[in-house]
């Protein structure tokens, strides 16, 4: 995993110097799973609609760069910044509901009934603009949907 981690961090460094911006480059834990991660990426230039255009592009990425994610990660995942859980990620970060955990993983208070853990490679929410949310608890926001 720390290798991973190292090649991933170098990859980040790559995108933000092709991309310019990088909101949210993680791998979030799987139900809980010491084992079992989604790689997630958020940038203002993913757009809402067009996520398979990221994906595609981080997997472009991930080959050229002969990273091997088997081992970890199961899914790729892009969100535009206009997506709800990178609003609930940003407002965990900027009331201080984010808690290190062990190593590089940190768990994140996303509502009142339940925290996720990861491994954030990168967050950038200093200056973003973060939606009202009025849904406090994962029971009350999976029953909106």
């Amino acid at each position: 995993m720390t290798k991973l981690i190292k090649e991933l961090k170098k990859l980040k460094e790559e995108i933000l110097s092709e991309k310019e911006s990088l909101l949210l480059f993680a791998m979030f834990s799987r139900n809980g799973s010491d084992d079992e991660y989604d790689l997630v990426i958020s940038a203002d230039w993913i757009t809402a609609g067009e996520t398979r255009t990221a994906v595609k592009y981080l997997i472009e990425k991930l080959k050229e760069k002969k990273i091997d994610l088997n081992d970890y990660v199961r899914n790729i995942v892009a969100f535009s910044p206009e997506e709800h859980f990178i609003h609930h990620i940003a407002l965990a970060y900027k009331e201080g509901r984010v808690v290190e955990s062990s190593g590089e993983e940190v768990r994140i208070k996303l509502f009142d009934d339940y925290i996720i853990r990861a491994v954030v490679l990168r967050e950038d929410f200093e200056s973003f603009d973060i939606k009202a949310l009025n849904k406090k608890t994962k029971t009350e926001y999976t029953a909106a949907f």
